[in-house]
C-alpha cells in the first residue's frame, strides 16, 4: 500500500493510497507426504497446489487471500481481509494465481497423482469443482470464473450488486491480472474481454502454459538421506527468466480498460 504526499507551491497534493491484492486459489496437495511429493517431482508427475500457489505469492506478499468461490474472490476486493469495507477506488492491482483451461479460471478443484501398482506416482492431472449437471446455475458460492460467471454478474440482481460493489473499489487505472494456465488462449481471449467489460478493468492474462519449476534434494534416492522439497516458487514463462515469484512474467494477453462496461 502506498501513501504519499506532494508538495506542489503552497498547497499538498495527496496521493490516494493505491492497495495491491494478491489471491490463490483451493486446490489441496494430493501427496501423502513430503517424500511422495518429491517422488512425484522426481517422475515428472507434479502440479502445483494451493501450497505451490502460497508459496509463489509469498516472494511478493504474505498478506493474500485464499478463495475457493466467486463470492470469495469478489469479496477479497470489496473488503478487507478482515472483513471491513475498502475504500472506494482504492484497489489498484489484482493478482490470481490458480489453474486454468480455455475458457475458464479456476477457484478451486483437485489435483490428481497417477500411481502405478507399488503407488508410485506415474503421472498427474487436474480437475475443476464444476457444478452438479442438473443445476448449472451461477451464484455467490460458483466455484470457477467462466462466461457463466460472468453473464450472472451482468444480468442476475445478485450478480450485478456484488460486481458494482468490486467495481466501485477499483482506481482508474486498475488492472486483474490472471496468473494461469492457457487463460488467454481461444476461448479464453473471449473470456478476457468479457472479464474487462464485466469488472471495468484491464485484464492481463497469458495464452501458454504459466510454468513451475520446483526443485528437490536429493536428485537420485539415497538411502540414509531423506527426500526434501527445496523449493515450490519458480515460475517461467514460454522462454523467459526462471524465477521466484511471478510479477517477473510478462502477459501476451493485454485487454484495456473498456470506454464505457457492461451496464
Amino acid at each position: 500500500m502506498v501513501d504519499a504526499g506532494v508538495a506542489v507551491g503552497p498547497k499538498t497534493a495527496t496521493i490516494r493510497p493505491t492497495t495491491e491484492i494478491f489471491i490463490v486459489t483451493s486446490f489441496p496437495d494430493p501427496w501423502t507426504s513430503e517424500a511422495d511429493e518429491v517422488r512425484a517431482m522426481r517422475a515428472n508427475s507434479w502440479e502445483p497446489s494451493d501450497t505451490a500457489f502460497a508459496a509463489a505469492t509469498s516472494v511478493h506478499s504474505h498478506n493474500f487471500a485464499k478463495v475457493s468461490t466467486l463470492g470469495e474472490f469478489l469479496g477479497a476486493v470489496i473488503n478487507t481481509f478482515s472483513g471491513t469495507p475498502r475504500p472506494k477506488g482504492s484497489v489498484g492491482r489484482i493478482n490470481l494465481l490458480t489453474h486454468g483451461d480455455t475458457g475458464l479460471f479456476g477457484l478451486s478443484g483437485t489435483v490428481v497423482v497417477k500411481r502405478d501398482a507399488s503407488g508410485n506416482p506415474v503421472g498427474e492431472d487436474v480437475f475443476f469443482t464444476r457444478p452438479p449437471s442438473s443445476a448449472n446455475v451461477v451464484t455467490l458460492s460458483y466455484s470457477q470464473i467462466d462466461t457463466a460467471a460472468v453473464n450472472w454478474l451482468n444480468d442476475a440482481a445478485g450478480g450485478q450488486s456484488a460486481r458494482d460493489d468490486f467495481r466501485a473499489a477499483l482506481t482508474p487505472d486498475a488492472g486483474l491480472f490472471l496468473y494461469a494456465c492457457h487463460g488467454g488462449a481461444a476461448q479464453g481471449l473471449q473470456l478476457c474481454i468479457d472479464l474487462s467489460f464485466t469488472l471495468n478493468l484491464a485484464v492481463h492474462a497469458f495464452r501458454d502454459a504459466v510454468q513451475y519449476e520446483p526443485t528437490f534434494e536429493p536428485t537420485l534416492p539415497l538411502p540414509n538421506k531423506p527426500d526434501r522439497v527445496v523449493s515450490r516458487n519458480v515460475m517461467f514463462y514460454q522462454t523467459g527468466a526462471h524465477l521466484p515469484g511471478y510479477k517477473h512474467m510478462k502477459p501476451d494477453v493485454n485487454e484495456p480498460k473498456p470506454a464505457a462496461p457492461t451496464p
